[in-house]
């Protein structure tokens, strides 16, 4: 007999029954609220998706525009003046694109304008230049209204005869021919005074008397006339003409500055001399530039008949 035959159980022993393979079903989780609402929000994400409107789509950052672009958009201030002068367009126009590069400069200028007057001695020549250009052009329309006050200025001093002077009251022509100034100069230094550009305190002497006579004037505005004192250096004159006399004085020193309550620099003098105080910088009173000179030559005026 060979292996291959079957054997027969032994006597007594029933033979195993067969066992049929039974399906194993295993009982699927059930769905907690937590899971039921995550299905959910997934659901509505998708069908928002599918229904998104082009106008949400767009309001999302341009795909083209540069990181520090966007970052300087989102900053306070310089951010909105960005957008308006550099909108995040892809295509532009040309004169677009120049309306955008003038408004830049112009800001620029405007800025540096305005904050001349604490950081101008710091700027770099090739900007405070444009700067100080800028602010002497500014005062065009004050200069006609000037000029229009000082040829009123000009007859009633032609027509002065007397020294019973009250505020605004023309009181004499003063003349710098180094800095090529010619005009007249009011009694008085109060604001109302110096629209007239330069005024006399009242509480110094009169032009050829013996003591410190003391002329403010405006650097900006208002004519300006005393714009360019700082170019003063000793030697040039000084002539101050009045209806009684002409007067020349000749500058003792150079011009140095001082702060705005060193009221010395206009205190009486043994000598006859003229004193003569601007704003510095240009465009500031934190400062005053002062001119010294003495008085070298006195002449009558020699009015002529009618």
């Amino acid at each position: 007999m060979t292996d291959d035959t079957p054997k027969k159980p032994a006597r007594g022993r029933k033979p195993p029954a067969s066992r049929k393979p039974t399906p194993r079903t295993t009982p699927l989780p059930k769905a907690t609220p937590r899971r039921a609402s995550a299905a959910k929000a997934d659901k509505g994400k998708a069908a928002d998706a599918m229904t998104a409107t082009p106008v949400a789509a767009s309001s999302s950052p341009r795909p083209g525009l540069p990181e520090w672009r966007q970052k300087l958009y989102r900053l306070p201030v310089l951010g909105t003046i960005a957008y308006v002068v550099w909108p995040p367009r892809k295509k532009s126009s040309w004169v677009r694109r120049s309306l955008s590069a003038v408004l830049a400069v112009v800001a620029i200028l405007g800025v540096g304008m305005a904050a001349y007057p604490w950081a101008g001695g710091s700027y770099p020549s090739f900007y405070r230049i444009p700067i100080e250009k800028l602010i002497d052009w500014s005062n065009f329309l004050s200069d006609l209204q000037h000029n229009k006050l000082q040829g009123q200025l000009a007859s009633e001093f032609d027509n002065l005869h007397g020294l019973a002077l009250k505020e605004g009251d023309p009181l004499t022509r003063i003349e710098i021919p180094a800095i090529g100034l010619d005009t007249i100069v009011v009694q008085g230094t109060s604001p109302s005074a110096l629209r007239a550009g330069a005024g006399h305190y009242p509480n110094t002497p009169l032009p050829g008397q013996r003591g410190n006579v003391g002329i403010a004037g405006h650097r900006t505005t208002y004519g300006r006339p005393f714009n360019r004192i700082n170019e003063l250096k000793p030697g040039d004159s000084i002539i101050l003409t009045t209806p009684v006399g002409r007067y020349t004085y000749i500058v003792s020193r150079p011009p140095w500055i001082t702060n705005p309550y060193d009221w010395s620099v206009v205190s009486n003098t043994k000598d006859p001399e003229l004193t003569l105080t601007a704003c510095h910088p240009k465009g500031s009173a934190n400062q005053r530039i002062i001119v010294r000179a003495k008085l070298t030559k006195s002449e009558p005026v020699t009015h002529q008949a009618a």
